[in-house]
């Protein structure tokens, strides 16, 4: 009996230790919460007695913001110090084509975000792209996300460069210069519609140097990065390829000159302003994709060595052009890219081409139903301006 008062003893004594056991070992752990200090908001996440922090500004509002920040390696809460591991300026989402979204595209060598057309930016006038001038980032602080509309940002400093993860500069019209580490890449770098930004790039990185303003390869062959340009916009000698990137969205050009080196042409999307383009003499083949996203290009030349037409993207949208000069003698039969299917380009388009050879051709290799007109004698395209 005395020792069966004992198991009745000692089974709710059990229990309750069973039934404490994960609260006390999930009071040990806390959930990520958010607090703001000195301006800026701080996710702050603890386990045991370490604390980590992660800064941001983006989602900060308020009447009196500073026009200067410092972003510190550490931050203290409650009496506890939290190490600051990271920034975002923001959420790619927020400012970039989403993977999921239908318009995301398959470029440069894999999946690359594009800056989104249309971006909105809520109460920005009580936000800090409406005041912030300079902001500093302590040593070990990792940098990410897209700088987008900070219309007074004049500096952005780095106490270490490498802490840079990735460029993503648009729209800051007061940004004077930029320093980019040896470590970073061509993919991590996207920079539009700056018009005072200098940038300078590490003379170590085996990538990527600055000629004027603009960013190319090494070799000088690639242009990856137009960082505003000029309204007549004449791409270097020696060229050859123009990155997917480098053009997306500039709002300055509105004429383009491609050099005599490139065997295609470029992709010009979503340039709102871009009224011509000059292909080189010596391109191949011209995608139709190139002119998606609606430019308000309405006629195209093409020299008498482009002799091919391809798509990328099936759903395109070749904006405003009515009229396209054809100077080949004749199309190129076999085609190892994709054919342009029945309908991609709009039959609203009147081509003008030089026999019937070319005519039949475009009928029958790309199923363009629209109006096709034959022109012997077309203008040089060395004489055209």
């Amino acid at each position: 009996m005395k020792k069966m008062y004992y198991y009745i003893i000692a089974f709710p004594v059990f229990l309750f230790m069973v039934l404490l056991y994960p609260v006390s070992a999930k009071a040990a752990f806390v959930s990520p919460f958010a607090v703001t200090i000195g301006g800026v908001e701080y996710i702050l996440s603890e386990d045991g007695k370490t604390g980590a922090a992660h800064a941001r500004i983006d989602t900060v509002r308020g009447e009196n913001l500073p026009s200067e920040l410092y972003i510190p390696d550490k931050v203290e809460y409650n009496g506890k110090k939290y190490q600051v591991k990271s920034f975002s300026w923001g959420e790619m989402d927020d400012y970039f084509i989403d993977r999921d979204d239908p318009e995301y595209y398959l470029v440069e060598n894999g999946y690359t975000s594009l800056w989104k057309k249309t971006i909105t930016i809520p109460d920005k006038e009580h936000s800090y792209h409406a005041c912030l001038e300079k902001i500093t980032f302590a040593k070990g602080v990792h940098v990410e996300g897209p700088v987008y509309g900070y219309d007074k940002l004049k500096k952005v400093v780095f106490e270490n460069p490498k802490n840079m993860i990735n460029a993503l500069y648009s729209k800051c019209p007061k940004l004077k210069r930029l320093y980019l580490p040896d470590s970073i890449r061509p993919s991590a770098i996207d920079i539009s519609n700056c018009p005072s930004l200098q940038v300078a790039i590490d003379k170590n990185n085996k990538k990527l140097k600055v000629i004027g303003k603009d960013i190319y390869s090494k070799d000088g062959k690639i242009l990856y990065i137009v960082v505003n340009g000029k309204k007549t916009y004449r791409v270097r000698k020696g060229v050859t390829i123009v990155a997917s990137k480098a053009l997306w969205g500039n709002e300055t050009i509105e004429n383009l000159y491609l050099s005599d080196e490139m065997f295609t042409g470029a992709w010009v999307g979503a340039m709102p302003n871009l009224k011509k383009i000059r292909f080189g003499k010596n391109t191949k083949y011209f995608d139709w994709s190139d002119l998606d996203h609606a430019v308000p290009i309405k006629r195209l030349d093409f020299p008498k060595k482009t002799r091919e037409f391809r798509v990328l993207f099936r759903n395109v949208r070749p904006g405003a052009v009515k009229k396209v000069y054809v100077r080949a003698e004749s199309l190129k039969e076999k085609v190892w890219w994709v054919k342009m299917p029945l309908g991609t380009i709009p039959e609203d388009i009147t081509f003008y081409v030089k026999n019937k050879k070319v005519k039949r051709q475009l009928r029958d290799m790309y199923g363009f139903q629209g109006k096709i007109i034959i022109k012997k004698k077309m203008k040089r395209y060395d004489k055209l301006k």
